[in-house]
């Protein structure tokens, strides 16, 4: 007998619990949970009448709406993969996504069909179907719902893979984390009983739903546990503010640069906020200050800390704790194991207590590895545990502290960046000889890009040119916003390998960096 661990059964349970009850608010939308199922019973059965079946990768690009909550619900019904998509990818980047992940069909909302119907041209993309919420990118999305609701019923079990979620990599390709369903379940369950989660709860999500930690740690968990989800398309800070207010919202995590406006708001004083009380921020370091000055503001806020391979949910801690432990991320969740080893050796070799290493992390909620490739997979997975490539250390009680990385990685606004990503593109510039990028301080995303260029000999470059560049190839928020023009060759050790510790050390002061770009 084939088990059902899918998680296409909470809409189904939920519908059947709590017929009348909202599911979705999105605008002046409200969808409750009978609909929720029904509409995504006609969408699967329009999916599978377009070849679309169990494993079958559905690539997504659309902003926060129910349509898109209800293609992936689809495709839990059919056991079918969503790919969710950044918009703020190039073509280049998305074309990359869609040819490597094998996508069978792409869905993608108006605004973004020119740059998806760019992608698939210039990666061969000729076979993979296209559905479009407006017309002009294939089929109209609208005519999948079928006039059938009968559920499809495909059996799904909980080492099927729900989600393929892309996260640059430091050899500047993106690789693709496979989440399942047991992965997102686990999550979901840990975060139900930790935060005391459900069907009471109103979770609003401006955040972008293609970012895994939107989408699992998130939705997928307010989800299962039959709550509200109101959905957003903007991340601001008087617009957060009065929808907290409006919609009783009880969930909301955010970057801290969105936190810091909801405090720093004139009018803060006037909202009703009281209906919340489980706050997280993550995505970029905060200091106790920071967290002391939402706490005096009466906004609950904790620490959480995650990662696309982790299924964005590795550690939990009670407000109490945090106040214990501001610097402190939390300790292991539920069903997760936390060491600290050093990150220097072949084998994971654990650490004494204080000492920093490498951060690995161990349980249910950690991905089935990258999607086809195996030596990435090899080198991240050793013996069950997933090597973060963050620096950390754990205290006495557990608690765990990050103080760095050992990935050539920075986070800008809360989103992963990749230097050699960026230094691909600059190598491409006539005139550059040699390029560093590094992650430096920027009081609105936390960090943000640096690109460090020795230019050849009588090479004529320009900052703002070079920024124009790489606006062809890469999105927003990848591009330097300070482009130094170096005379002296880049600090490299006897290998050859550029010393970037030396870079940062070197322009680490704003008035070395010179204006930014725009």
């Amino acid at each position: 007998m084939t088990s059902r661990e899918g998680l296409g059964d909470f809409v189904r349970f939920w519908a059947r619990a709590a017929p009348g009850r909202e599911a979705i608010i999105d605008g002046d939308a409200v969808t409750t949970w009978a609909e929720l199922d029904e509409r995504t019973n006609r969408l699967a059965a329009g999916l599978r009448e377009r070849g679309v079946g169990k494993g079958d990768r559905v690539g997504l690009i659309a902003p926060n709406c129910r349509e898109y909550l209800e293609i992936v619900i689809a495709g839990f019904k059919l056991g079918a993969v969503t790919v969710p998509l950044n918009h703020r990818l190039t073509a280049g980047e998305l074309g990359y996504i869609v040819r490597h992940s094998g996508c069978r069909l792409l869905v993608a909302h108006g605004a973004y069909a020119a740059a998806a119907a760019q992608a698939l041209d210039e990666s061969d993309g000729g076979d993979v179907a296209r559905v479009g919420f407006d017309p002009g990118f294939g089929e109209l999305l609208e005519s999948l719902y079928g006039e059938d609701p009968t559920d499809v019923d495909v059996p799904v079990e909980s080492d099927d893979v729900a989600f393929l979620c892309y996260t640059s990599g430091t050899t500047g390709r993106p690789k693709g984390a496979m989440l399942t369903h047991g992965n997102v379940l686990a999550t979901a369950h840990y975060r139900t009983l930790a935060d005391d989660l459900g069907r009471d709860d109103r979770l609003y999500l401006p955040a972008p739903l293609a970012f895994t930690g939107t989408l699992v740690m998130l939705w997928a968990v307010t989800y299962a546990g039959g709550g509200v989800t109101v959905l957003d398309t903007v991340s601001d800070a008087r617009r957060s503010l009065e929808t907290v207010e409006r919609h009783r919202i009880t969930h909301f995590t955010a970057v801290p640069v969105i936190w810091e406006g909801m405090r720093r708001d004139p009018e803060f004083a006037r909202f009703d906020l009281s209906s919340l009380r489980t706050c997280l921020t993550g995505g970029a370091a905060v200091s106790e200050a920071f967290l002391q000055s939402m706490w005096d503001a009466g906004l609950p806020v904790r620490n959480a800390y995650g990662l696309t391979e982790g299924a964005s949910s590795t550690t939990w801690q009670s407000l109490e704790d945090s106040r214990r432990r501001p610097g402190s991320v939390g300790r292991a969740g539920i069903h997760n194991r936390i060491r600290v080893v050093d990150h220097a050796a072949g084998d994971l070799v654990d650490l004494p207590v204080g000492e920093v290493g490498e951060v690995a992390v161990k349980g249910p909620e950690v991905m089935l590895g990258y999607w086809e490739d195996p030596a990435a997979t090899a080198a991240t997975l050793v013996d069950g545990w997933l090597r973060t490539g963050d620096l950390g250390r754990l205290d006495e009680e557990g608690f765990l502290f990050i103080v760095g990385r050992s990935k050539d990685m920075f986070i800008s606004g809360g989103i992963n960046v990749y230097p050699a990503e960026i230094e691909g593109v600059l190598e491409q510039i006539p005139g550059v000889a040699e390029c560093a990028v590094i992650g430096v301080g920027d009081e609105k995303w936390g960090e943000t890009a640096a690109a460090i260029i020795h230019p050849a000999p009588d090479a004529e470059l320009e900052p703002a040119a070079v920024r124009s560049y790489c606006r062809t190839y890469l999105a927003d928020y990848k591009l330097p916003r300070y482009v130094v023009l170096r005379p002296s060759p880049l600090p490299r050790n006897m290998s050859g390998k550029v010393l970037k510790r030396y870079l940062v050390e070197e322009y680490s002061a704003p008035a070395s960096l010179g204006p930014p770009l725009r």
